[in-house]
């Protein structure tokens, strides 16, 4: 049995490759674990005998945190790990928007106001938290 060498590359989704270190004509097969700092993301099988992903798109923790690939070992190799890679997450942008919920406000009444949050990426959760509305002081025109 021999260790292959496992080399984790990539930023948008991970490309893992698994080959021995041997010259034998064996190719390596089993699966292969995702780490994100220790805690471990997805136990992925070898596609193709020598290549899995993991799309990186899936990480909920925002900052920067070591990437591992551990390949667990078939019949005929034995595991081993790849070296860390960093990856850094980022937040994802917002817009806001607010006006009035019935589309005009009347004087002396108290109109309610909404806010509409919106998001650019698709495939990540919808924003959640806490919207707050301010009033503005009045601005008074200064006499010439």
């Amino acid at each position: 049995m021999a260790s292959p060498t496992v080399a984790l590359a990539g930023n948008d989704a991970f490309t893992v490759t698994v080959a021995a270190t041997s010259s034998s004509a064996m190719t390596p097969s089993g699966n292969v674990a995702f780490y994100q700092g220790s805690n471990i993301l997805s136990i992925t099988p070898l596609t193709a005998g020598t290549l899995t992903t993991y799309a990186a798109s899936a990480l909920a923790t925002v900052g920067t945190s070591p990437m591992t690939a551990v390949y667990l070992g078939d019949a005929n190799f034995l595991g081993s790990t790849s070296t860390a890679q960093p990856l850094t997450v980022t937040k994802e942008p917002t817009t806001t928007q607010v006006g009035p919920a019935y589309g005009s406000v009347s004087t002396g009444v108290a109109d309610p106001y909404v806010a509409s949050i919106g998001f650019i990426s698709f495939g990540v959760p919808s924003p959640t938290g806490t919207v707050e509305f301010f009033r503005a002081p009045p601005v008074w025109a200064k006499p010439q």
